[in-house]
């Protein structure tokens, strides 16, 4: 066998610390490898979603007993046997020929390669191309942020090898199972001598290795990227294919299928009661790309119809700005602050209600420079949607970052900046990726989340009534996690109570490099918790103990009740090669299981999601994104919510409450099922924007249903008699007013 340096053939690793951040992460392909028995029929490379990071192994393989099935695979099984259902399945990262092998490494080093199996998975033996003579321990690793092997987990004790020649060596052990996507990784540690795991060609696979004198860094992860991967195999049985799911594709014919973009926005920008998109490609549009919904999950493209074009925008937050009943645009654009070409700047756009809109010359809101999320709330009172606006670098990866600005709505498409008077400007900006109004303390008032990047502490500025705002990130744990002195690189935010117990809760999405900055903050989920500080609440970490797992990619989270049971679920945009989006159901006891494979979801490198009734059948159906491809969008049907007993409320609001009632908190009783859910006027990472209307699910609950709406002017009705398993419209002031 040849051998090669690391410097050629496609093979890349990092030389430093700075480096692993561009060039850490490899390629990634179809786990399946030749025959491709898990590949898509258009090709496409599947998705790596991860299901339960805790599936039930039994003993984990470490003994001779029989593995046991969790809860979840019991589920997909839906009473089939595993044994009646087998599939004999190799997965494999195994090109047709050995090409050579990383040079330099020493004893102690390791190299790694993960699977995700596509569908539920049973195996008991792997096999490793090796090249050279020595010792080596063959492994077989859980995962950690679905990015490396988790080096504290072996699923099968290790195996010590002597290796005279070149050729595969094999491992078997007591049966292990995994969850459909629960990534596994199979590899070896150098013991003694000069042995090495094989490359070969290949689309590029999860590939991993650790080196310190290769790297010369700390002894971190560093990937290999390009057309070749570790030959490596591992033998098993593929069972309980699914044969049901909770959403169907379909995003062929419904003119989704014709549009590239990463951003999403959604409202009924025409008034017909049913929302429509704005898409934007990810890196810019020469204009946005508005789609209308025709009914029947069909849309029509109608942005040449609208007049908005040439804005070279980035993203739109919706919202009815005027007051008139209709919905206007803000359309962020990214621009860098030492930009010569000024022909682009951020702009409004009012709607003029025959299916056109037009630019709202000196709206001023050019301010913002490198633009990377807005979101619409009244945080004043007036009757008047008000616009915070976060920016990102000045130029990546520089620190520098351009100031957020918080803009004071005047009604008619105009906004005055307002940052230093409320008390929101920074002295030492930071750079900005999402922005989330919702009322955390409680009190009445829209707060302020902004998501910041670059190991930069995230704000929440509480809206004090009257106009000003103090930030109380650190206090209430909103701004960083309690390991270290840094923040991490938070992408969006989402407010949700996911355990009904009257408090908003959240969702921090980040992107989080284990591999080589273990030192930023992870993705968290955030329970609301009564606490003695001058704020009376802060929030507490339930990610592990909520199930949730750990994953590098997390950008764009949305709670949503997809199967009407009472109570939100989570589902987030997660990108990279080799990861994928994924929904969360809530068991509702406080815990969260990975569903992604029931239900039929595959968007892998996702981008954005969002989330509405679009076929009124009274189910929430998904659109989401993907960077594959340069930005592929995906249409779901919701198969299954409809089958539990639901209502949809659209709420009107009269002044001095904006029209559209973003920031209303809306309450639903029936009997002692309690939930609360809030009017959102966007959030997210260059912007998500779902539906406006509140959608609640009650699942088998047949006590009657009394709604309690606390309106953005302070008043609070209470609604009763609605109908069930239909959309009702609640204008403000029809309502039996509530002291």
């Amino acid at each position: 066998m040849r051998r090669f340096s690391v410097r050629f053939h496609q093979v890349v690793f990092a030389m430093s610390i700075g480096a692993l951040t561009a060039f850490g992460l490899g390629a990634c392909s179809d786990d399946s490898g030749p025959g491709r028995v898990d590949a898509t029929p258009d090709g496409r490379v599947d998705a790596f979603v991860d299901a339960s990071v805790d599936a039930a192994v039994g003993d984990g393989g470490g003994d001779a007993g029989e593995p046991v099935l969790s809860d979840y695979l019991m589920e997909i099984c839906a009473g089939r046997s595993p044994d009646d259902t087998a599939e004999a399945t190799e997965l494999t990262h195994a090109g047709t020929e050995p090409l050579g092998v990383i040079q330099g490494l020493q004893d102690g080093d390791i190299e790694a390669i993960g699977f995700a199996p596509k569908h539920p998975f049973r195996f008991d033996l792997v096999r490793v191309y090796v090249s050279g003579t020595g010792s080596i321990e063959i492994h077989v690793w859980d995962d950690w942020f679905r990015s490396e092997p988790d080096l504290e987990h072996d699923l099968t004790p290790a195996e010590t090898k002597t290796i005279t020649a070149d050729g595969w060596q094999e491992m078997s052990f007591s049966t292990i199972l995994r969850d459909p996507s629960q990534r596994f990784w199979v590899g070896i540690v150098h013991v003694s001598g000069d042995v090495h795991l094989a490359l070969a060609d290949g689309p590029g696979g999860l590939s991993r290795f650790k080196s310190p004198s290769l790297i010369n860094a700390p002894f971190v992860w560093s990937g290999i990227s390009g057309q070749v991967e570790y030959m490596v195999q591992s033998s098993g049985e593929y069972f309980c294919k699914a044969t049901r799911t909770f959403f169907s594709d379909r995003t062929a014919g419904s003119g989704l299928d014709q549009v590239q973009a990463g951003r999403i926005a959604m409202s009924d920008l025409d008034g017909d009661q049913d929302d429509d998109v704005v898409f934007h490609l990810t890196a810019g549009s020469p204009e946005p790309i508005i789609e209308e919904n025709e009914g029947n999950l069909k849309f029509a493209y109608v942005t040449d119809t609208t007049d908005v074009t040439d804005t070279h925008s980035n993203f739109a937050v919706l919202g009815d700005l005027d007051n008139d009943g209709d919905q206007d645009m803000y359309l962020g654009v990214y621009r860098p602050q030492d930009a010569t070409d000024f022909a682009y700047y951020s702009s409004v756009w009012l709607n003029d209600g025959d299916g056109t809109f037009h630019e709202v010359v000196g709206s001023g809101v050019d301010l913002n420079g490198t633009t990377a999320a807005g979101a619409f709330a009244d945080y004043d009172g007036d009757g008047y949607l008000d616009l915070y606006v976060g920016n990102w670098l000045v130029h990546y990866p520089d620190p520098a970052a351009m100031p957020d600005f918080l803009f004071q709505g005047q009604g008619d498409g105009t906004f005055v900046e307002k940052s230093q008077e409320a008390g929101t400007a920074r002295q030492n900006p930071s750079p900005s990726y999402g922005v989330t109004w919702c009322d955390v303390d409680d009190d009445g008032f829209a707060d302020i989340l902004v998501a910041n990047y670059g190991y930069a502490s995230n704000f929440l500025f509480l809206n004090q009534g009257d106009g000003t705002f103090v930030e109380a990130g650190l206090l209430t744990h909103v701004a960083k996690d309690d390991n270290g002195g840094y923040g991490g690189n938070t992408f969006g935010i989402d407010c949700g109570d996911y355990d009904n117990d009257g408090h908003l809760d959240l969702f921090l999405a980040e992107i989080a490099h284990p591999r080589y900055q273990p030192w930023s903050d992870p993705s968290r989920l955030l329970h609301w918790t009564a606490s003695a500080n001058a704020y009376g609440f802060e929030y507490s970490d339930d990610t592990l103990a909520a199930g949730l797992p750990r994953d590098e990619g997390m950008i764009d989270p949305s709670w949503v009740d997809f199967d009407n049971d009472g109570d939100l679920d989570l589902f987030v945009s997660i990108l990279y090669t080799g990861h994928a989006s994924r929904l969360f159901r809530n068991n509702g006891d406080g815990t969260f299981q990975d569903v992604t494979y029931l239900a039929g979801i595959d968007i892998p490198d996702g981008q954005a999601g969002v989330w509405s009734d679009l076929d009124g059948d009274g189910d929430m159906d998904l659109i989401a994104t993907s960077r594959r491809g340069g930005g592929t969008v995906y249409l779901y049907e919701n198969t299954i919510g409809a089958q539990s007993r639901w209502m949809e409320l659209d709420l009107v609001g009269v002044p001095p409450s904006n029209r559209d009632a973003i920031g209303a908190r809306v309450t639903a009783e029936a009997g002692s099922l309690v939930q609360i859910h809030e009017v959102k006027g966007g959030k997210g990472h260059n912007n998500t924007v779902s539906t406006r209307v509140v959608h609640f699910g009650f699942g088998d609950v047949t006590d009657a249903v009394t709604v309690t709406v606390h309106w953005p002017s302070g008043r609070t009705e209470r609604f009763t008699g609605l109908p069930d398993n239909a959309r009702s419209t609640l204008t403000e002031g029809t309502g039996t007013e509530v002291p």
